[in-house]
């Protein structure tokens, strides 16, 4: 009898991982939601916990499949197929699902829908400095403070900064400013304070 129902069960969860692969990725997302209003899951489960699974050669490998997007950036469908090649198989796919859709909102800060590298490694620096956990610390080790400094004097305090990649170029305008000031990106030297 418990032979049977141990069979039984194995069947039904290999079912339910067969229709798991087959489905899009708008109705994973759909099971997901629908799933957590019937139970509440543990955020910091370990084997969907995401960042604890990065180190600096998988930042590589992902990096090299952001830049394959990078004039976009990846969508939601795109980072978590980008993910899943990455991360470890788990048993809960659908939790590490559910942590990459998350991770990908709380990232995707201004709502475009499209993640850039830049938002990403930045997510990840603030993480790990907020946590001060050892595996951020070596997944990071590429990072380093820049040695530029800007000589230029500010009437105020500055309140934006584009930075403009096929030119090299940075613009930075201040507070209560009609006028914007212009960088080389790579130097940091002044080229045009424009009126």
């Amino acid at each position: 009898k418990i032979q049977i129902t141990l069979t039984r069960g194995r069947q039904a969860m290999e079912g339910a991982n067969k229709s798991w692969e087959n489905k899009t990725l708008d109705e994973k997302a759909k099971m997901i939601l629908e799933e957590d209003k019937d139970r509440n899951f543990d955020q910091e489960d370990d084997d969907n916990d995401i960042m604890s699974h990065l180190n600096y050669r998988k930042l590589q490998k992902i990096k090299e499949d952001f830049m394959k997007c990078e004039e976009s950036g990846l969508t939601m469908e795109q980072f978590i197929k980008v993910m899943l090649v990455h991360l470890p198989e788990t048993r809960d796919k659908i939790g590490l699902v559910r942590n990459l859709i998350e991770l990908f909102r709380q990232i995707d800060v201004n709502n475009d829908g499209s993640l850039e590298w830049d938002e990403f490694t930045g997510h990840i620096i603030e993480l790990g400095m907020v946590r001060k956990d050892r595996t951020f610390i070596d997944a990071i080790k590429g990072y380093y403070a820049s040695d530029i400094r800007d000589e230029a004097k500010h009437d105020t305090e500055i309140e934006n900064m584009v930075h403009i990649d096929k030119l090299k170029h940075l613009l930075v305008m201040e507070r209560d400013s009609k006028r914007f000031k212009v960088y080389n990106s790579k130097t940091g030297r002044l080229i045009y304070n424009v009126p």
